[in-house]
């Protein structure tokens, strides 16, 4: 409406002085239009703030503060591209007189671009701040922020460390140069930076995360179970301090509480978008936990699920192959994963089956020990009955070298005459060889299996 009066005027006047005088009232006019719409953009009327940009652009297509206005508007109304496009059409024409200040727009362009993933544009617009603004501490951290991004450490070390040297209470500047040192292994200095960038700001949960990953690289797990407690409250790093911590937690044997831990994070799997390599690590470690707690079904069923993502993962197919004979075999999975109780009646009745009546049984850690001697057999009535020792296994690793080097150092203590192992493994190479030249008997899963089935079937013909 104004522009149709003043044009009005112009025709009435004629000539140069009507042209003249239609300039000057434009002059007058468009500082409160811009102010007018400046207004409507604090206040959020955003449809309104939009054409009345728009109204303006139609009479000087080449007004900066206008297009940056509409540009905000466009923020407003979640039309991002739009406003992207208002905040370049800014930057070529370059006018920032009056009222635009170049820093606010630029920050404000550099987070566009970010939000776009044009990293080398926004990296443009903090080079040019920091030309503007040398004393602006945030934006060579910004600077430095992108070079980590685009994976250039040495750039953005050096930008992290101009921006403490201009605020040495920079504490987002010491996290991160803390974290690349990290990567680079310099876990010393690493810790400094972190432990400082936590002393100007506890909130700083991600240097938790670190901390804890120095430590237990370090072996100081008790330190590092209590950074990854606290790194939880990262919410970006809660899965990852959540997996670490069970792994430190397994380390020093809490296999209960680790397993506690990693099945939340299985359990958190379900409802929240986690990287799908980080639940594979948490599933083979807890199921590291199920296998040391003898909860072989649930190992592998964890292990299956690993399977059908990466048939390589770790060593998992080989630990599938490894417990076959639990996945279709009844008899081994119940001496596998037996109660301590219901073991040991089975211990005992292998014995039986091997023609040896037991003259002790004794529980310890790795399975059950068992002294027996044979029975009575035939014309050998009044013979001498020669004690033995029985080892009965149930691990899930194969039994190795130092085993049966204990086993018979057991033997040799007892003053017993022979021993035998049984394992629902398999031993290995140096095990048998040293097993061949020593009283020593040895029954691997196959043969085992072979005694539990004819125990089992004896239990059921009773």
């Amino acid at each position: 409406m104004d522009t149709i009066v003043i044009i009005i005027l112009a025709s009435i006047l004629f000539g140069g002085l009507g042209v003249f005088i239609y300039f000057i009232i434009r002059m007058i006019l468009k500082p409160q239009q811009v102010s007018n719409l400046s207004n409507l953009v604090k206040q959020g009327k955003t449809a309104q703030a939009i054409r009345t940009a728009k109204q303006i652009l139609q009479d000087d297509p080449r007004d900066c503060e206008t297009h940056y206005l509409l540009g905000k508007a466009l923020l407003q109304d979640g039309k991002d591209e739009l406003a992207l496009m208002e905040y370049k059409t800014v930057n070529q024409i370059g006018d920032f007189r009056g009222s635009l200040k170049e820093s606010i727009f630029r920050r404000e362009m550099a987070d566009l671009f970010l939000k776009y993933d044009q990293e080398e544009e926004a990296l443009k617009e903090y080079l040019l701040l920091i030309q503007k603004e040398p004393n602006e501490a945030n934006h060579l951290f910004m600077a430095g922020l992108i070079f980590e991004r685009r994976k250039k450490p040495v750039q953005a070390l050096n930008y992290y460390k101009k921006t403490i040297n201009l605020d040495p209470a920079h504490s987002q500047a010491y996290m991160h140069l803390g974290v690349l040192l990290y990567g680079a292994k310099k876990e010393n200095d690493a810790k400094t930076f972190l432990q400082k960038a936590l002393k100007l700001d506890s909130a700083q949960h991600q240097a938790y995360y670190y901390l804890g990953k120095i430590n237990k690289d370090q072996k100081n797990y008790a330190a590092a179970i209590e950074f990854f407690e606290k790194g939880q409250k990262d919410q970006a790093f809660k899965i990852k301090c959540l997996i670490e911590r069970g792994i430190c937690l397994i380390m020093i044997k809490n296999f209960d509480q680790a397993m506690t831990d990693l099945e939340r994070v299985v359990r958190l799997a379900e409802t929240e978008k986690i990287n799908d390599r980080e639940i594979l690590f948490a599933r083979y470690f807890l199921a590291l936990c199920y296998e040391k707690g003898r909860k072989l079904d649930q190992a592998i069923g964890q292990w299956e699920l690993i399977y059908t993502r990466d048939k390589n993962f770790k060593d998992v197919a080989e630990k599938l192959s490894q417990f076959q004979d639990l996945r279709s075999d009844d008899v081994m999975k119940d001496y596998m994963t037996a109660t301590n109780a219901r073991f040991e009646d089975i211990c005992l009745a292998v014995a039986d089956e091997t023609n040896h009546s037991v003259t002790d049984v004794q529980m310890i850690k790795q399975g059950c020990r068992i002294f027996v001697v044979e029975k009575n057999t035939g014309q050998w009535r009044n013979a001498r009955k020669f004690p033995k020792l029985m080892l009965f296994l149930r691990s899930t690793s194969n039994v190795d070298l130092p085993v049966v080097r204990n086993f018979h150092e057991d033997i040799t203590n007892f003053k017993v005459s022979r021993g035998m192992i049984f394992a629902g493994t398999q031993f290995t190479r140096t095990a048998m060889e040293f097993a061949e030249t020593r009283p020593i008997e040895v029954y691997d899963k196959d043969k085992l299996l072979e005694l539990l089935h004819r125990v089992n079937k004896k239990g059921k013909e009773k």
